[in-house]
């Protein structure tokens, strides 16, 4: 149900501190609400094993179209990780 990942963010721009969190956005195919409590539900598992907070956003693909400020600077400026 995963489209694609994108890291957005400090970590994406190089500029992570040591308590900076992880941006990710999720393009998710199906149910967002479903695409939303499996991504952080997985964050959340990250976040006990390794300590490193993950900040999820979950997007379908319709949603991509919108002419969103944030979309259109994630898209410009994100590495797409999957």
């Amino acid at each position: 149900k995963i489209d694609s990942i994108i890291l957005f963010g400090s970590v994406a721009r190089g500029e992570a501190m040591e308590d900076s969190d992880i941006d990710i956005l999720v393009i998710w195919k199906g149910d967002e609400a479903e695409g939303w409590r499996t991504m952080t539900e997985l964050a959340f598992d990250v976040l006990l094993d390794t300590e490193e907070y993950i900040s999820v956003k979950v997007l379908g693909l319709d949603d991509l179209k919108a002419e969103n400020p944030f979309i259109k600077s994630v898209m410009e400026d994100g590495v797409k990780i999957a």
